[in-house]
């Protein structure tokens, strides 16, 4: 009896725009790609230099030898897995475009909802500044940047590779000389600095990742974002348990601390910031999936 047949990972023949975009469907569909449609429109268009709209209205347009060359290696690539982010070298954040590459975590939507956070609790218009640790892709120092054009801009992060990026990140957007980037361990970099304007809020996407939840993770996560970004001890805490004391030495009194944690921590972030006292109104608020995602707390004096 013959068995089921073979997922086709061959690229057929393909001459107009529009034979390619029915190929690349089902050789990313045979691949196990989740969204086969949308994921070969959006390399299509970045190859091509096309809107939706303009895409839609060329099928029948004719594919040069070096456009399909471009969009076969970025298929084969996106086979293996390799995050669709990377391979296009960007992604959209609050509304704006960032660069992103292997040395930087990707941006996600989640994280949106800790810049909304951090906004309520600035206000319309302040003049402060914001420390944001582990800025990796700079992405929530850039948004806020971009939202408050008063505020001040600390960023820090371990990894100067990632430094790079944001400060790249910042010249592209025109924000550059409203936030300052710094190498260093959490809040090292910042200690014992006077900013210009008063420090209002620390916020932070730390690794949250536990190490025995790897095997969990998407193959595009865990093979190809770095691990650094990525994982902390044994419970996912590690990084946390050692911000929230950091962060009681930068803020004043009535200053803001807020986390982006895994789905799963929330009572025990609550908890651990509870321990470490210094800190009222101690709270976890949920992401639009109804998630626990964000720990917010304020400095006590």
């Amino acid at each position: 009896m013959p068995g089921p047949p073979k997922a086709d990972h061959r690229l057929p023949p393909l001459r107009s725009l529009g034979e390619w975009r029915r190929g690349a469907r089902r050789f990313l569909a045979a691949a196990g790609i989740e969204s086969p449609a949308a994921e070969a429109d959006l390399i299509a268009r970045h190859v091509l230099g096309l809107n939706r709209v303009e895409l839609t209205l060329a099928a029948d347009r004719a594919l040069t030898a070096s456009e399909k060359r471009r969009l076969s290696r970025i298929l084969h690539r996106r086979r293996g897995r390799v995050p669709l982010q990377y391979l296009l070298g960007e992604v959209d954040f609050w509304g704006l475009s960032l660069r992103v590459t292997p040395r930087v975590l990707i941006p996600r939507p989640e994280t949106e909802g800790l810049v909304e956070r951090v906004l309520s609790f600035l206000g319309p218009d302040p003049e402060a500044t914001v420390l944001d640790v582990g800025t990796g892709s700079g992405a929530i120092a850039v948004a806020l940047a971009s939202a408050r054009p008063r505020l001040t801009l600390w960023a820090t992060d371990a990894s100067p590779s990632a430094v790079r990026v944001a400060r790249m990140n910042a010249r592209r957007l025109g924000l550059a000389g409203r936030i300052r980037f710094e190498t260093g361990d959490l809040t090292g970099p910042f200690a014992g600095e006077e900013p210009g304007s008063p420090l209002r809020v620390l916020v932070s996407n730390p690794p949250y990742v536990s190490t025995r939840d790897r095997r969990r993770l998407a193959p595009e996560v865990a093979g190809h974002e770095p691990a650094g970004a990525l994982f902390a001890g044994t419970d996912g805490l590690a990084v946390i348990r050692r911000l929230v004391p950091a962060a009681a030495r930068c803020l004043p009194a009535g200053g803001l601390l807020a986390l982006e944690i895994g789905d799963d921590q929330g009572e025990r972030v609550r908890r651990l910031v509870q321990a470490s006292r210094g800190w009222r109104d101690v709270r976890i608020e949920r992401d639009l999936a109804g998630r626990d995602r964000y720990a917010l707390a304020v400095r006590i004096g």
